[in-house]
């Protein structure tokens, strides 16, 4: 009796502990924990009762050859409160994603499901399963960064680095290092500040348009004129000694 409540302790404790860690980057988990899972690039083009139909625009992985496929939501659970897995928590309508998804292989979770659905995966508060596409950039938990800065990569370097060949554990080229970098204001019409003594004239920066075109290469200096730039949304790489150190997203006003 005693090892039985033993056991269930544990088993409490790591349940309930495991939907506030820290999620996986989303090539860890197509690689380490889903090496099977299908990978589609879509987006959420309708909602129905307990779950949404997704447009496919691409198959990345696997095998799939309808063009919508229905996802249902996953049966919630109980982790200091009752926690639920839906689709509106892998992407907002007509939002694109790159996204992966369970295929039901029995039904009975919900009235409808049929076997060749899919579902949300049962993981999906401990690990990163979708990707937001902003213009041709992909964002997001992508790969292994305990920095917690925000990841940008463009939409051809993640299939080549993380769909292709699962660098996962980048060091040089897309994993950047944690350094106390400010860049501001987010919004501007002609200039961009940098506040970190350090990579003064010694780093370079590197802007692209949302597109993914190289706009901007240069050296790094305390004010960055961003003023000849079009108007419309931007992404900032800040690299030292080869690697990036920072990015950041800023917008470009008239």
């Amino acid at each position: 009796m005693k090892s039985k409540f033993i056991l269930l302790l544990l088993l409490s404790y790591f349940h309930g502990n495991s939907c506030s860690f820290h999620a996986d980057a989303f090539c860890s988990t197509i690689y380490s924990t889903h090496p099977e899972i299908i990978i589609l690039r879509g987006y959420f083009s309708e909602d129905f009762e307990n779950g949404s139909v997704f447009t496919i625009l691409e198959v990345l992985r696997g095998e799939e050859e309808q063009t919508e496929i229905k996802v249902w939501d996953h049966l919630p659970f109980d982790c200091n409160g009752i926690i639920q897995r839906t689709t509106d928590q892998m992407g907002a309508t007509n939002q694109e994603i790159v996204a992966t998804f369970t295929k039901i292989d029995s039904v009975g979770f919900h009235d409808g499901e049929e076997l060749g659905d899919y579902r949300v995966p049962e993981e999906i508060w401990w690990q990163s399963h979708a990707l937001p596409i902003e213009g041709n950039f992909v964002s997001g938990n992508i790969i292994d960064d305990d920095s917690g800065l925000p990841q940008y990569m463009l939409y051809s370097q993640f299939i080549e680095i993380v769909i292709n060949t699962n660098q996962c554990n980048l060091t040089s080229t897309s994993k950047p290092q944690k350094l106390d970098v400010v860049i501001y204001p987010s919004i501007t019409r002609e200039y961009l500040n940098v506040d970190f003594t350090p990579i003064l004239n010694q780093g370079k920066v590197t802007i692209y348009d949302f597109n993914g075109q190289r706009v901007m290469h240069k050296k790094i200096v305390s004010r960055i004129d961003v003023g000849m730039l079009k108007e419309g949304i931007y992404v900032a790489i800040i690299h030292l000694k080869g690697k990036p150190i920072h990015q950041q997203k800023f917008i470009k006003q008239y």
